[in-house]
């Protein structure tokens, strides 16, 4: 009995460690051919030469560029702020 306890627990154990197998957008064509010119581009690191992607690169590469994109704005926002300070500051004095 403790046998069969331990060997179902080992087993358990080995599979909820595993990974799974990727997934690879075949479909498609247009997201990749997106991600290549952002590479291209130096916007984001990206081995062209393995293609497809996964769904899981894709994904990541998505979430990167976004990020990006928000650091940007937010720093637009800043740079902004501080010329509207000036330019009030240039009307006051």
């Amino acid at each position: 009995m403790r046998k069969t306890f331990y060997f179902i627990f080992i087993f358990l154990c080995q599979t909820t460690i595993s990974q799974a197998q990727s997934i690879y957008e075949t479909g498609d064509k247009s997201i990749q051919e997106f991600l290549q010119r952002l590479s291209r581009k130096k916007v984001i690191f990206l081995n062209n030469s393995i293609l497809p992607y996964s769904k899981q690169e894709i994904r990541n590469q998505l979430r990167n560029i976004n990020l990006k994109i928000q650091n940007s704005e937010k720093q637009m926002n800043e740079e902004q702020a501080k010329s509207e300070i000036k330019r009030k500051d240039g009307m006051m004095g």
